[in-house]
């Protein structure tokens, strides 16, 4: 019986390590798009910079001819505002993948611990 609950203390913590990283799974088009089809998707936007730096909004909005990143900050939305001659890659997030990602690693998971719930019970046993 002990040695049962070690098992399910385990299984618990990878399921909720595994729940934790399906939900950060964003996956983004590997097409460039502009700055105003990033306002227009209304989804998440990941921007790399002429030096390489890369930063992560949760939209695009364009304010007189301006745009800003909606990034959450301690709990708020904040606008960060976007210099155009700086930005060389603009992505949109992938919506349907990200989904079928997720899916797969929390499938993923669950394939481990039977496995190992198996390998660790001695196998089948067929009677």
């Amino acid at each position: 019986m002990r040695t049962l609950k070690v098992h399910l203390k385990v299984i618990t913590l990878f399921f909720s390590v595994l729940i934790l990283f399906q939900g950060c799974v964003t996956v983004y088009k590997s097409t460039n798009v502009t700055l105003e089809e990033a306002v227009r998707a209304d989804t998440k936007v990941r921007i790399t910079t002429n030096d390489n730096q890369t930063m992560k909004y949760l939209n695009i909005t364009k304010i007189n001819q301006e745009y800003f990143g909606i990034k959450k900050v301690h709990g708020g939305l904040t606008k960060i505002p976007i210099q155009k001659e700086a930005v060389e890659i603009v992505r949109i997030k992938n919506k349907p993948m990200s989904t079928i990602v997720g899916a797969l690693i929390y499938l993923g998971g669950f394939i481990v611990v039977v496995v190992t719930g198996v390998v660790l019970s001695g196998g089948f046993a067929i009677m």
